[in-house]
């Protein structure tokens, strides 16, 4: 390997242990703790059968990832995969796309945990009114400065 080619490859620091964590982490945060009381809210009952197709869909998108992942072992993911395929402009689009759903997903995280943090704080007596946007918002630059600072 080249030196130009060190100096523009992510260098793994993250165990097989640790990124299965955060992934799982991510998955049953969200799934868990913020969903299915949106979902049964309006759905009922059959908000069962949503979260029985879209485990298939899940495991369906989770066995192509992993073939690709296998195929191509390179860094950037989906953009990668649909850059080599299609081309950088679709791989432009792609990457957009799942920045946008990132950002959306935090999002959708922050509000779900801010509702349960309001709830919490009003359980012990700490009447703020509805800072539920406060929360969620404080707790999202917190994360974001924790990311521009790193972990180690």
């Amino acid at each position: 390997m080249s030196n130009k080619d060190s100096a523009n490859t992510l260098h793994r620091t993250l165990r097989l242990s640790q990124a299965l964590a955060m992934g799982i982490g991510t998955m049953v945060g969200a799934g868990i703790f913020v969903f299915p009381g949106i979902a049964i809210g309006y759905a009922g009952p059959a908000a069962m059968f949503s979260f029985a197709i879209a485990g298939a869909i899940a495991l369906l998108v989770a066995f192509s990832a992993a073939e690709l992942s296998t195929a191509m072992p390179e860094n950037g993911g989906a953009y990668y995969y649909v850059s080599r395929a299609l081309g950088p402009a679709f791989g432009m689009f792609v990457g957009i796309g799942q920045w946008f759903g990132l950002v959306f997903a935090s999002a959708f995280y922050l509000v779900g945990f801010g509702r349960y943090a309001a709830e919490l704080l009003n359980h012990f007596g700490f009447g703020l009114g509805d800072p539920e946007l406060l929360l969620a918002t404080g707790t999202g630059l917190a994360l974001t400065v924790l990311n521009i600072i790193g972990t180690k």
